[in-house]
């Protein structure tokens, strides 16, 4: 996820000077936990990283060649890496690549790093965030900023105590095809999501199912004929979103949805109430539903 200078600065309002957080070592190894009681869309962290990894765009596709072992195929991924050291041999330098010490580090690297924006192909390391675990039911969401800057902001209400995690993989997969994503980084999610899958799965399922069917409603222009049928389905997809601990994006745009449609239906009340809880909010969108009229 990008986030504009906009959305920062309305983040950073709510946001305490003071440290929210201390790493401690618990049984995953190094967590990050809140020190005090942390609102929704607080800003817990601000890193600029250790290091960036910058992805080319893809050439076009070479003539097949004769495979290659595994070990060849890694060094690969980080040719800047085989200017290590001029004064070293192409041998030497080879060896260094192909080694165990190496293939640790390309591994610490690839389950500690974060990608700059949604969907984009860099990556970095960061000396905090990278050691933020993964929950199913993730009680903070990482964004990188126009600054250059991740930003780790609190999706949701996070109790003095509680660990601050956030999500590796698709939160919306099936429990199978999460645990599968997670397979890479060694370790399997012991949320509730994951410890009750067949609930949690048929919850993300109806999810999905009701998405579809206000997406249907936004692209049909169906909401402006049947807009109170369509907040009906908006209150129940929060809800539902609620139960299924998957907030961040998907509430505030539910938020969203709810004020649009309440103001459509002339329910003066609820779009305030909806508006308000849109507005505060990690994920903002202006151009869904114009906030500051609070008159249907």
């Amino acid at each position: 996820m990008f986030i504009s200078a906009s959305q920062f600065g309305s983040m950073r309002k709510g946001t305490s000077r003071l440290r929210t957080y201390n790493m401690e070592s618990t049984s995953k190894g190094v967590s990050v936990i809140a020190n005090t009681d942390i609102p929704r869309s607080t800003i817990i962290i601000e890193e600029k990283p250790l290091f960036i990894v910058l992805h080319d765009e893809p050439q076009e596709p070479e003539e097949p060649k004769e495979p290659q072992p595994e070990k060849t195929k890694v060094a690969k991924i980080i040719p800047w890496q085989v200017k290590i050291n001029n004064s070293l041999t192409v041998e030497d330098q080879t060896e260094i690549f192909l080694s165990d010490a190496m293939e640790r580090t390309l591994m610490r690297y690839r389950t500690n790093r974060i990608e700059l924006g949604t969907g984009s192909r860099d990556t970095g390391i960061f000396a905090t965030c990278s050691r933020l675990n993964h929950s199913c039911m993730p009680s903070a969401q990482f964004l990188w900023s126009e600054q250059d800057t991740m930003v780790i902001a609190a999706v949701r209400h996070i109790r003095a105590g509680e660990e601050i995690t956030i999500p590796y993989v698709d939160l919306m997969a099936t429990a199978a095809q999460r645990a599968a994503d997670l397979a890479p980084y060694g370790f399997r999610c012991d949320c509730a999501a994951c410890a009750d899958p067949t609930l949690h799965d048929m919850r993300r399922q109806a999810l999905l199912y009701l998405e579809d069917q206000l997406n249907d409603y936004d692209l049909n222009n169906i909401v402006a004929f049947e807009p109170r049928v369509a907040l009906g389905m908006a209150l129940a997809y929060v809800n539902m979103t609620n139960s299924t601990g998957i907030t961040g994006q998907v509430l505030d745009e539910a938020y969203y949805r709810c004020a649009d449609y309440a103001k459509q239906a002339g329910q003066k009340e609820m779009f305030k109430v909806y508006a308000k809880k849109a507005e505060r909010g990690v994920y903002r969108d202006d151009g869904d539903v114009e906030i500051a009229d609070a008159s249907p």
